[in-house]
């Protein structure tokens, strides 16, 4: 049997699980601040909008400056890293100072 391939940053066995990339389109926008009640979000307008935090939202991660709030299109919401986020979305709306398809299309292959 072999020994199980663990996941460098999730420190769980992934030997036996398969690989995806995500496809979904989604609204977000990057945290400025957080409080005890939520996050203020920095809208495309450039205005921030306190959001606030649903139930069970922080049970398993507490949101810093420079995490993303994410709304998906069937209205569930959730909090991302950054690294996680920006590894994952780009903008289709390059003006928003974000990560942007223009920037992901000049980036140096991997």
């Amino acid at each position: 049997m072999n020994e199980p391939t663990i996941h460098p940053s999730m420190n769980i066995p992934t030997n036996d699980m398969q690989q995806y990339r995500s496809i979904k389109t989604v609204l977000a926008g990057e945290i400025v601040e957080v409080v005890p009640a939520g996050c203020y979000v920095r809208e495309r307008n450039g205005d921030s909008v306190l959001r606030p935090f649903l139930p069970n939202m922080t049970a398993r991660y507490q949101p810093v400056v420079g995490d993303f709030w994410i709304v998906y299109p069937d209205g569930y919401q959730s909090i991302s890293p950054r690294t996680a986020f920006v590894e994952g979305y780009v903008s289709t709306q390059p003006s928003d100072g974000g990560p942007s398809m223009e920037a992901d299309a000049q980036r140096e292959p991997s």
